[in-house]
């Protein structure tokens, strides 16, 4: 996913109109095409008046920008870890994973797009995001399932604010990992991570007093670019010089196949962006129809991804490491340069990540906080957040485990169980009208099945090969 677009508001109750403008705003603050920047309206969460720039007053998508929107939301920092997901699985399964899976993310993500759209017609709200669907699918569901609506809406949160803070961890450990491989390329010397984990610090910690987005958005612009042209110069070199695929296994073993799982989950979590994009959408029909946005876009995501994890690991077989651009050769000077070039493009990112994250929390906590020590709790809020995202990677200093952990807790549960399950809460309700439900009932059922059995085995098996490394 597009690190400097997965733009998901975790906030407590509020009503849902007023929350999916917010995430309209900060969605059209962090996108870099579409016509969006000229006037701004400002969010006053916290002491400070945090302020979100956003498009002109027409800010509406057209279906290519919101194609484009999605994409840049799908793609990121998870394509570089295909190879190492790949294999994972093997040579043949790989491919044929990251394909099934993606496909089954874009069924559950329809469902999604269905329940907000049966919610916004019952509430005649016009926009509406993930959390507010979370809850209000059970407040219009059976009546002996309303109670558990906060509940739905607090679970739900939970696990988007966990991908959050993993994700502020897994992009300074890549940054310091991708420079500690690029100084040592250059100087042949290998100096220890945590040289680079702590000399980091000094350049993360000045994200504490970013208060407003526009500062990030010149760097944004050229990091996006950045990135773009490493990927093209990734798959091109992959793709020179490779081994016969019959060398390789074409699957492996069950004990690695959750990992491989994890991994591909977590380049597959856009789905918090995709009510804000259909709320701005001109054409919303456009989002689900056949070879519509939704399909357009995953088809182009299937392709680059398996691509990348399928050249990559049959460039570097079983050596490829946790991120493709570890693996990448010391000369030429060009190719050493990528990782850093990708650094750059990823630091700008975790600033944007570091925003988002900051706004959520200090939104929760503000109203606990005397008004006379905000500032200073605002403030110590930020500093804990960049020194979280310096511990993790000290403890965990592996990127590949980090990823799939992250992918396993919350890609499981936000892609693959609370879709289908809130699809069952309301079609529990509207059974009557349709002679299939039940056959709809037991295939989400069944969805909701294999996330949970996912998120238990992933994760246990995750945490397991992270305990193992100590």
């Amino acid at each position: 996913m597009s690190e400097d677009e997965r733009m998901s508001l975790l906030r407590p109750d509020k009503p849902a109109g007023r929350r999916s403008k917010s995430v309209d705003m900060i969605l059209a603050t962090t996108s870099l095409g579409g016509g969006a920047a000229a006037d701004s309206e400002c969010a006053k969460a916290t002491a400070h008046d945090v302020e979100f720039e956003t498009g002109g007053q027409d800010d509406s998508l057209t279906d290519n920008q919101g194609l484009m929107h999605l994409l840049k939301a799908t793609i990121g920092t998870g394509v570089l870890a295909m190879p190492g997901a790949v294999r994972h699985a093997g040579i043949v399964a790989g491919p044929i994973g990251v394909a099934l899976i993606a496909l089954v993310s874009l069924h559950c993500t329809k469902l999604l797009i269905r329940v907000a759209r049966r919610l916004r017609a019952e509430t005649g709200q016009q926009r509406m995001d993930y959390d507010a669907v979370a809850g209000l699918a059970f407040e219009y569901g059976p009546r002996k399932l309303r109670f558990l609506a906060r509940a739905s809406r607090i679970m739900l949160n939970s696990f988007m604010l966990i991908n959050q803070l993993g994700l502020v961890a897994v992009y300074y450990l890549f940054v310091c990992e991708n420079v500690q491989i690029f100084v040592s390329d250059v100087t042949g010397r290998q100096l220890p991570l945590i040289w680079f984990t702590s000399g980091f610090l000094l350049l993360f910690l000045p994200f504490v007093f970013l208060k407003r987005l526009r500062l990030l958005a010149p760097f944004a612009l050229l990091a996006n670019a950045c990135m773009a042209t490493v990927l093209v110069c990734i798959v091109a070199f992959c793709c020179l010089d490779l081994r016969p695929v019959s060398s390789l296994p074409a699957i492996k073993g069950f004990n690695t196949l959750p990992l491989f799982l994890g991994v591909v989950l977590f380049s597959y979590e856009s789905i918090n962006l995709v009510l804000p994009i259909e709320n701005k959408l001109r054409n919303k029909d456009a989002m689900v129809r056949t070879c519509g946005i939704m399909d357009l876009s995953i088809y182009l995501v299937i392709s680059m991804y398996a691509a990348v994890g399928f050249y990559g690991y049959l460039r570097y077989g079983e050596n490829v490491k946790e991120a493709i651009t570890y693996s990448l050769p010391s000369s030429p000077w060009y190719m050493a340069s990528l990782k850093l070039v990708y650094s750059f493009s990823v630091f700008v990112s975790y600033g944007l990540q570091f925003y988002l994250l900051a706004y959520i929390l200090w939104y929760w906590l503000q109203p606990l906080v005397s008004a006379r020590f905000r500032g200073a709790a605002e403030f110590s809020l930020r500093v804990a957040i960049v020194l979280f995202s310096f511990a993790v990677p000290m403890l965990v200093p592996h990127l590949d485990l980090m990823i799939a952990l992250l992918g396993s807790l919350s890609g499981c549960t936000i892609i693959f169980i609370y879709p289908p399950m809130l699809h069952s809460v309301l079609l529990w309700t509207e059974r009557s009208a349709l002679p299939c439900w039940r056959l709809i009932l037991m295939k989400n059922i069944c969805l909701m099945g294999f996330g949970l059995f996912s998120l238990l085995i992933s994760t246990f098996l995750s945490m397991t090969e992270i305990i193992r490394t100590f």
